[in-house]
């Protein structure tokens, strides 16, 4: 279950207040929407269709949203790291090579 799911889940079956399939189309609609669903959630507050349980739901998705963005840049900052390395070892390759064909 990806991050976002993970900080809605509460051991009761509900997930911050709402049911489960009004929690999952909160989840689906802010990942489809890179996030800007959190803040049409925040700005319709309690009269939007998540009601009192709102503020509870915005803070979750708030929380996973971040969550989730942190550990997709960890992710994605692991492949220039490791390009970087491989360009370090093409100087030592083409040394290598230049000593065997001099032999």
């Amino acid at each position: 279950m990806p991050a976002l799911g993970l900080s809605l889940i509460v051991l009761d079956g509900t997930i911050a207040g709402i049911s489960l399939p009004s929690a999952s189309q909160s989840m689906e609609a802010t990942r489809r929407s890179a996030g800007s669903a959190i803040d049409t959630l925040r700005a319709q507050g309690t009269d939007g269709p998540l009601g009192t349980a709102a503020p509870a739901a915005v803070s979750a998705l708030d929380d996973g949203f971040a969550g989730a963005t942190r550990t997709s840049l960890f992710a994605a900052s692991g492949f220039p790291a490791l390009g970087l390395l491989a360009a370090l070892q093409i100087p030592r390759t083409l040394i290598g090579m230049r000593s065997d064909q001099s032999s």
